[in-house]
């Protein structure tokens, strides 16, 4: 045996150099995924790009379905996606926001209750009275906005490996059936310590103030904006005016989750049903791909689509909101066009069918000359392949 074998007291060192390391690690993990920042500083709710649920399985910062290798899993406040290849197959899903935003032109509807605190108090004067406490809630009229789009190379337009002459409506390039999660988190944010004013936020309503707007840009860089093609293929959920997402508990929705601790406003619990520390929605696709045609069954055109929602939310406000941000204190956020990648020369030229076709047109090119310039030549071949028949034939 060797001499670590023999002694305990080594074997107790490691042990506890390995727990040390363990626990210290554990700790570490756990302040990236409980403190992952924030997209604003202000108080109010915060919307993060937590998920995908894609092709049977949940893919996030940290989850991966067994056996893939996908080259790109950003997610947060921005989301970039892709499952596969980097230059190859499907192409990168991806997603931007801005900062919910307070509309300061519409007042906050006030709502309020009374909360009987003593029952039978007896006054100075010998009345005896109910003792209540009123407490007042306000609903905030907030904007959002984000833009989802597919980006990618001319290859993952066709969701394949290179540009082939064919069917172009693959399903490597569609992301039908795909749901994107949000997180979404109320930032109660006191700004210095033991501050005694909290706040507490909770998402009211959360639907399209209009109709999705679908932007492309061709492969010769035209941005076109309300983009009719793109219009007639895709298909998401919310997609129309006035059309909400539902407020989940948990992702992937299912059963109530019960909190171990009441959220507590002056004394008073508050309804954990309705303030929580976090809540989900989600963006369903139903059909989300790239649009492929040829001309002339020869040049291949392509376009990605970009989706702008434009969000109407209502939060539910209990205690007084004092930081925020006003609709039209940060910069619009406008739709997003996605690129217009052209697969590189080399593997171009390298493609069978572009060969072949380059082979055919040079054919083509040859035998033209030949007529205007060299008719005699065809007339030697002619007679060379004819005679050889002959002969054959004889």
């Amino acid at each position: 045996m060797s001499k670590m074998q023999k002694n305990p007291l080594t074997i107790i060192l490691v042990v506890l150099m390995l727990f040390v390391v363990v626990v210290s690690g554990t700790r570490l993990l756990g302040l990236q995924t409980t403190h992952p920042g924030y997209l604003h500083g202000t108080q109010g709710l915060q919307a993060e790009f937590q998920s995908v649920y894609f092709d049977g399985a949940y893919w996030s910062g940290t989850e991966t379905p067994s056996g893939t290798s996908p080259s790109v899993l950003n997610f947060g406040y921005d989301m970039t996606f892709d499952p596969d290849g980097a230059m190859v197959n499907r192409p990168d899903l991806c997603a931007t926001q801005q900062p919910i935003t307070v509309d300061a032109d519409v007042e906050p509807k006030p709502y309020s209750w009374q909360i009987k605190v003593e029952t039978g108090k007896t006054l100075e004067n010998g009345t005896i009275v109910d003792v209540y406490k009123q407490y007042d809630m306000l609903r905030y009229q907030c904007d959002w906005a984000t833009n989802v789009w597919l980006s990618g190379t001319e290859n993952e337009a066709m969701g394949r490996s290179s540009v082939i002459i064919g069917d172009p409506e693959t399903s490597l390039c569609n992301y039908a059936g795909t749901s994107i999660w949000l997180k979404v988190t109320p930032r109660s944010f006191i700004y210095f310590m033991d501050n005694p004013k909290h706040v507490y936020f909770a998402p009211a309503y959360i639907g399209l103030s209009e109709d999705v707007e679908w932007a492309s840009i061709d492969k010769n860089g035209q941005k076109i904006v309300d983009d009719t093609q793109i219009k007639s293929i895709e298909d998401m959920i919310p997609k129309a005016k006035g059309e909400t997402v539902g407020i989940y508990y948990q992702r992937g929705g299912g059963d109530i989750v019960t909190e171990d601790t009441y959220l507590k406003y002056q004394g008073e619990a508050l309804d954990p049903e309705i303030f929580r520390e976090e809540y989900w929605i989600r963006f369903s696709l139903s059909n989300f791909k790239p649009i492929n045609w040829w001309d002339w069954g020869i040049y291949h055109n392509w376009k990605y689509p970009s989706a702008y929602l434009h969000f109407l939310v209502y939060v539910f406000v209990v205690g007084e909101w004092e930081v925020y941000i006003k609709t039209g204190e940060v910069p619009v956020l406008t739709p997003h066009t996605p690129i217009a990648h052209i697969t590189d020369i080399l593997a171009w030229l390298t493609d069978p069918w572009t060969l072949f076709w380059l082979f055919g047109l040079g054919s083509l090119l040859i035998l033209v000359l030949l007529i205007i310039f060299a008719p005699g030549v065809l007339t030697v071949i002619a007679a060379l392949l004819f005679g050889r028949r002959r002969k054959s034939g004889g």
